[in-house]
Parts: C-alpha cells; sequence; structure tokens
C-alpha cells in the first residue's frame, strides 16, 4: 500500500468528523491588518508573551464518531508509523521506505488534530517523536529545499506543535524558516505573494494557502494568526499581515 494524498485524506477524515471548525477571521483577529510596521510602542503592546499552553482539554472521547477516529488513526499508525529510539517517521508504504518532506508534515498535523481534541499524552509523545526525525533528516533550516510550499506546511506543523507542548524550539524553528522562504520568494509580481520555488517560474495556490494559514491556522479557539501572535519582531508581524491579506480565501 503506497502513502499517497488519498491514504492521507482517508485517515484524516476520521479525525476531521470531531475536530471543531470555525469561520476564517477576516484577516488577523477581528482587525484589519496593518500596512506598515508599527512603532516601538505599539509593537510591545501588540506583542503579548504566549504562555506555554496545558494539555488539551478531552472532548467528546467516549462519542462513537471519536471512536471512530481513534480507529483510523490507530489503523493508520499500525500501519505507517516507524519508531527508531526516540525519533520516528512514516514510511512511504507498507513496504517501507519514507513519506517525503511534506507529507510527513501533513501527517504531523493529523497526529496533532488527534492530540488537540483528546489530550491523549501517547499522541503527544508521537509528535515530538515525529518532530526528532524530521530534525534528524533535515535539520532546523530547511531552506535547501527548492519548494516553498513543502516549508510551509513544515511550518505550520511546527508552530502547533509549540501550542500544544509549549515547547519554544518549535516556535523558533518555525520562525527562522518563515523568515528565510519569505525573503527569498516574496515578489510584487502579479499583485504579490510567494513563487512556488526557487526557480521563480509561477506563483500559484500551492504556496501561497499554506504560507497564509501561518497567519490564520487554528488552535483549539477560534482561527488566529499564528505568526503574528507568537512573534515578537515587527517585520515578522508585518510580514505575515501582507500574506494574510493577499491570500484571504
Amino acid at each position: 500500500m503506497q502513502l499517497t494524498k488519498t491514504s492521507i485524506r482517508i485517515a484524516a477524515a476520521g479525525l476531521l468528523v470531531i475536530v471543531a471548525t470555525a469561520p476564517w477571521a477576516a484577516g488577523c483577529g477581528s482587525k484589519a491588518v496593518a500596512s506598515r510596521s508599527p512603532g516601538p510602542a505599539a509593537a510591545a503592546a501588540a506583542a503579548p508573551v504566549v504562555p506555554a499552553p496545558s494539555a488539551p482539554a478531552r472532548s467528546h472521547s467516549n462519542s462513537r464518531d471519536a471512536t471512530r477516529a481513534r480507529d483510523a488513526l490507530g489503523a493508520f499508525d499500525r500501519a505507517f508509523y516507524v519508531a527508531s529510539g526516540r525519533q520516528a517517521h512514516h514510511a512511504n508504504s507498507t513496504s517501507g521506505g519514507r513519506a517525503d518532506f511534506w507529507r510527513q508534515a501533513e501527517i504531523i498535523e493529523m497526529e496533532e488534530d488527534a492530540y488537540q481534541r483528546t489530550g491523549d499524552p501517547a499522541v503527544k509523545q508521537r509528535i515530538i517523536a515525529l518532530l526528532r526525525g524530521v530534525v534528524s533528516l533535515n535539520g532546523r533550516k530547511w531552506t535547501k529545499r527548492a519548494w516553498n510550499d513543502d516549508i510551509m506546511w513544515m511550518v505550520i506543523a511546527s508552530l502547533r506543535a509549540y501550542e500544544l507542548t509549549g515547547d519554544t524550539a518549535y516556535r523558533a524553528m518555525a520562525q527562522s524558516n518563515f523568515d528565510a522562504t519569505y525573503a527569498r520568494s516574496w515578489s510584487k509580481d502579479f499583485g504579490g505573494g510567494l513563487w512556488w520555488t526557487t526557480a521563480r517560474t509561477q506563483k500559484n495556490v500551492t504556496t501561497n494557502a499554506p504560507a497564509s494559514r501561518t497567519t490564520r491556522a487554528h488552535s483549539s479557539g477560534p482561527r488566529i494568526c499564528f505568526i503574528r501572535r507568537l512573534a515578537s519582531r515587527p517585520t515578522l508581524r508585518t510580514r505575515s499581515g501582507r500574506l494574510a491579506t493577499h491570500g484571504r480565501i
């Protein structure tokens, strides 16, 4: 059995049954995105220190839908999850191999959905082990990859890991890769947005949707602005604001 977008989505479907959803916010939170960097005083006021989160509350843990979701994820992990010491990854197929970078990011998010909804410590440990596997193979700097969308998917997975575990190493890794990817791929061509690859031959939703999502991805409550909420640097908040405006969907 090959690990494809279809197999990932099948396993994720069970989880999506019980994951609460909310409408996309207009911009960042309920306020319009500023077009210019705030002054020092405004920046300090706009960037409160984010406390380490507590474990998500268990919710509907005994419902039929929750049981089906746990069963779906359990079956998926039994087929593809590979642990090696304190690290882990998902195989590319039941015959072995290793799912590539962007697939790992998507699958980590699937585990994060489960932990966010259930607070199961075993799922949290899988998230931690999977991100150790990512760092072991790819390091903490991912810009050797030509594809900017791949990096943004892993930025999202890392930011969610920070929100769910409180480990600031995930936040730092996400911020540095967001910065580097934005710096090499943003341009005013075609009205703004990020180039798909370092070849700068096209812009597409494949890249700009996940990049925009880093500014509005959900946590346990209403959809929020990850980068803008977690970052303390005015330039980073300004960049995320541009993406939120350009990539609104």
